[in-house]
């Protein structure tokens, strides 16, 4: 083989392996029953959550609503963006606006699913 083809060779090993690598820390979407969460601060909903891009997180989408401290929505969704250093959760909401209609949007939840800094998770009966 000669030698300019061993390095492209290599080259493109490595960028398959780079590849990969990065795909398999990227996001993972989790579809769950509807759970009642409240908000301990208000917060901004956006229309998607940040994804994972080649080198790094690519931020969240436009803010298309607000969600007041103290205000109850069902928690629809929770996908899990993951960097190098931590865990990025973000979960998927429905509130009900002034108008009566439901809000559907992107919240972020902390760096843990089982727990929240900015909701109180109500008990399911």
């Amino acid at each position: 083989m000669k030698k300019g083809l061993t390095h492209v060779w290599v080259f493109g090993a490595f960028l398959g392996f780079i590849s990969f690598f990065i795909a398999s820390a990227g996001a993972q979407s989790t579809a769950q029953q509807p759970a009642s969460a409240k908000a301990i601060t208000e917060l901004k909903m956006r229309d998607e959550p940040p994804s994972k891009g080649f080198v790094m997180i690519k931020s969240p989408g436009s803010v298309i609503g607000s969600i007041k401290k103290g205000e109850k929505v069902e928690v629809l969704e929770t996908k899990t963006v993951s960097t190098f250093l931590s865990d990025s959760v973000w979960v998927r909401v429905r509130k009900m606006t002034e108008s009566g209609k439901p809000l559907e949007g992107w919240v972020y939840w902390g760096t843990k699913k089982e727990e929240s800094v900015n909701f109180n998770v109500e008990k399911q009966e």
